[in-house]
């Protein structure tokens, strides 16, 4: 297995490759067995950045969102980005050591429709609001 760095914030997946703070660097030892360190990402500047990931060594870069110029950069220097990616950065090194991991997948299941301030169910959903508020006024104008 080739080098391959993921780009990580609390050992998820970092969503911007400009707000990772720590790198995990998967390297294979030789004899078969996958060495794991941790880098920080100490450059702010995407160039000094890029470059910075440059010098780990990396031959594939597994982030989330990152900008054309900046994949431009990782190109020129013979890095390949697989991003988009979501989920936590062991299930990425694992989908990507066993070969299924492609761009943009999402690697934990999503969140249930009966989740978040959209569809708590009840009064507190907005949808539900709303209608009944839409309602209301519909009756207010002689209509329903």
């Amino acid at each position: 297995m080739k080098p391959v760095g993921i780009v990580q914030i609390d050992n998820r997946v970092a969503y911007r490759l400009d707000c990772a703070d720590t790198i995990m660097v998967a390297r294979n030892d030789g004899k078969g067995n996958v060495q794991l360190e941790e880098a920080v990402l100490s450059e702010t500047d995407a160039i000094r950045r890029v470059q910075q990931i440059a010098d780990l060594g990396i031959e594939t870069l597994i982030c989330g969102a990152v900008s054309g110029f900046v994949f431009r950069m990782f190109q020129h220097h013979g890095i390949r980005v697989i991003g988009g990616v979501i989920g936590d950065a062991r299930d990425a090194l694992d989908h990507y050591v066993g070969g299924d991991l492609r761009a943009g997948a999402i690697l934990h299941a999503p969140a249930s429709k009966r989740s978040g301030p959209y569809c708590a169910g009840g009064d507190t959903c907005r949808r539900k609001r709303m209608r009944k508020r839409c309602a209301r006024k519909g009756e207010r104008n002689g209509k329903g």
